[in-house]
């Protein structure tokens, strides 16, 4: 009976040992498992570090905004500088309309010409003598200013042209003659625009 319970104990003891054994690798392979997925982690974390680089494509494309916005803002700048001047051109006009006033007006203001028309689009004065008397739509290069005789715009400017004679730009704005009808398009160079387009003369 002694002999059985010793072995009873002895069994006992050595299930115990088992039980912690395995116990003990279960732990261990838990650890190890953890480890393994702590360096796929990693090396996913290492992955999507890489893929993060677009964000110097972010900085470019958030500096691209400013630019575009700066120069947005230069030409509207420059936009209504040229009005002004336009404007500038009809208050000279309606004080003084007599013979030689176009020429003075031009002179004064810079400008390369001077078309001014009455109600109805039909250049009233020009420093283009062939000109007037001539509906503006039927000139070629200020055709588009009959959207501001017509009323279906308060002013327009047309896209600079570049002039390889002087390396400059050639400006066409137009404005109201008055309230109530007509079109003023002055004409001037401007080498300016080339920085504000962000461009360098052809």
């Amino acid at each position: 009976m002694k002999k059985t319970r010793m072995n009873s104990t002895n069994m006992t003891a050595n299930n115990k040992r088992n039980i912690r054994v395995r116990i003990i690798a279960i732990a261990l392979s838990a650890v190890a498992a953890a480890s393994a997925i702590g360096v796929f982690a990693g090396c996913n974390s290492g992955s999507s570090g890489s893929t993060a680089k677009v964000t110097p494509k972010e900085n470019v494309s958030t500096l691209d905004k400013s630019k575009s916005k700066n120069k947005s803002a230069a030409m509207f700048e420059f936009s209504n500088a040229a009005f002004s001047k336009a404007k500038k051109a009809a208050e000279m006009f309606n004080n003084d309309s007599s013979a030689g006033s176009v020429e003075k007006i031009m002179k004064e203001l810079g400008l390369t010409s001077l078309t001014i028309t009455d109600k109805k689009g039909v250049v009233i004065a020009s420093n283009q003598a062939e000109d007037i008397g001539k509906n503006i739509k039927k000139l070629p290069d200020r055709a588009i200013f009959n959207k501001v005789v017509k009323g279906l715009s308060e002013k327009l400017m047309n896209d600079p042209e570049y002039q390889a004679d002087g390396n400059t730009y050639s400006i066409l704005a137009g404005v109201r003659k008055d309230e109530k009808s007509g079109v003023v398009v002055v004409g001037f160079n401007d080498p300016s625009y080339a920085a504000i387009a962000g461009t360098t003369a052809p």
